[in-house]
């Protein structure tokens, strides 16, 4: 009987300390979904800006390669061109020309003057003029 009346006086705290577990539960389970939308959402910026680096990177090494390698074929095939001196010399320019752009582009960028608008548009403008 002793039993019987301990444990009727001791289940309403029981019931109320698994309540409160299971509501700290169903919290937990809700901030793990909004951390997981959180990591998704930090990922697809990931993504996105790593696409647009890359682009960039390529737009300004990219086509100073394709220019070398048409170089690199012309020489081949033509002596003439294989003698001419001033081949070396536009090639000098022509890293020259990519290696200032770069320091002007991220000059520009660090400065804080120009939009992403305007800093897409001189990327773009760039990669017209290499091709």
């Amino acid at each position: 009987m002793c039993v019987v009346l301990c444990v009727s006086m001791l289940s309403p705290f029981f019931g109320t300390a698994q309540s409160h577990e299971v509501q700290q539960l169903l919290l937990n389970v809700e901030k793990l979904a909004q951390l997981k939308k959180i990591l998704n959402n930090l990922y697809t910026g990931y993504e996105i800006l790593s696409k647009g680096y890359t682009a960039i990177k390529n737009i300004s090494e990219g086509n100073f390669s394709i220019h070398q390698v048409f170089l690199d074929k012309l020489l081949e095939v033509s002596p003439t061109v294989r003698k001419y001196k001033r081949v070396a010399d536009i090639i000098v320019a022509q890293k020259r020309i990519v290696k200032e752009y770069r320091t002007a582009f991220q000059n520009f960028k660090k400065s804080g003057s120009f939009s992403e608008t305007e800093l897409a548009s001189m990327g773009r403008t760039y990669a017209r003029l290499m091709m």
